[in-house]
């Protein structure tokens, strides 16, 4: 027996070693991995546009798209975790989303199993890892917000039965109104009401451009007062508007809460739409 030990020490040895971090990686400061846990792939990028996901994946055309998503643009970290064997995918997800609202994020959506979407999609045109297509059951997704930071969270068990928790951070940056409304077609007007310089440079640069205001509102109330209140609102932005900008140009709507994609919960606002 003793013969063996050598041998054994040596295994033992190089097991320990394979399980350490992938070289130049680290954990997000925000978010403490999984026990026993290591990276085995790690990326940081400066994102111009990056895709949040908001609601479960379908193929449509042969492209693969999501029920919703919004563009952000910030600095993004990508960790992904090897756990350890006899751990189902639930337990990473429980352990890293619960660091999260303890800290007080919100959970913007969250699916798990088939509900998601196929895993190959998440996979191979979300994650572009293919370490993390597995079985489409086993999935688990969120994204939560931190103040200006995005949380994406993915955990699955692949055909080999290995667990991948698979982490995203995006430390947004404050978007100019008038890039959204150029760039998508729409912008949500901050809560404080106020509007960039940008927007009024932007409208007299194009004399012929219309805007629709749409008031939104997600609080509680009849269906026929909330959007009355909505309609509200918007009259009030263009009043602010018609400041600068004549008036026929601006077009007000109110849809109160028949627009749940735009808004959250208890939230209300105005987007400006491009006609």
């Amino acid at each position: 027996m003793l013969r063996w030990l050598p041998f054994l020490a040596v295994l033992l040895v190089s097991s320990v070693q394979a399980q350490t971090d992938r070289r130049g990686s680290s954990d997000d400061p925000s978010v403490e991995r999984f026990p026993l846990s290591y990276i085995v792939n790690f990326r940081q990028s400066k994102i111009p546009e990056y895709r949040l996901i908001l609601g479960g994946l379908q193929k449509v055309d042969g492209v693969v798209r999501p029920e919703r998503e919004l563009r952000v643009a910030g600095d993004l970290t990508r960790i992904t975790y090897r756990i350890p064997d006899g751990h189902t995918s639930s337990e990473p997800f429980k352990y890293l989303r619960s660091q999260l609202t303890a800290k007080g994020a919100e959970v913007l959506f969250e699916c798990q199993g088939r509900d998601c979407g196929s895993s190959n999609y998440w996979a191979n045109s979300i994650f572009r890892y293919s370490k993390l297509y597995g079985v489409d059951p086993t999935q688990h997704y969120l994204v939560a917000q931190l103040g200006q930071s995005y949380f994406v969270i993915y955990t699955v068990i692949r055909g080999n039965k290995r667990v991948y928790a698979h982490l995203e951070v995006l430390a947004g940056q404050q978007r100019d109104l008038t890039e959204d409304l150029i760039g998508q077609g729409y912008a949500q007007v901050p809560p404080n009401g106020e509007l960039p310089q940008s927007l009024f440079d932007y409208l007299e640069q194009n004399p012929q451009l219309k805007i629709w205001l749409v008031g939104f509102d997600r609080k509680d109330g009849e269906v026929d007062d909330i959007i009355e209140r909505s309609e509200g609102q918007a009259r009030q932005l263009k009043q602010v508007l018609q400041q600068q900008v004549d008036a026929d140009r601006i077009r007000i709507f109110g849809v109160g809460p028949l627009a749940p994609l735009m808004m959250k919960a208890g939230e209300a606002g105005v987007y400006i739409i491009r006609e």
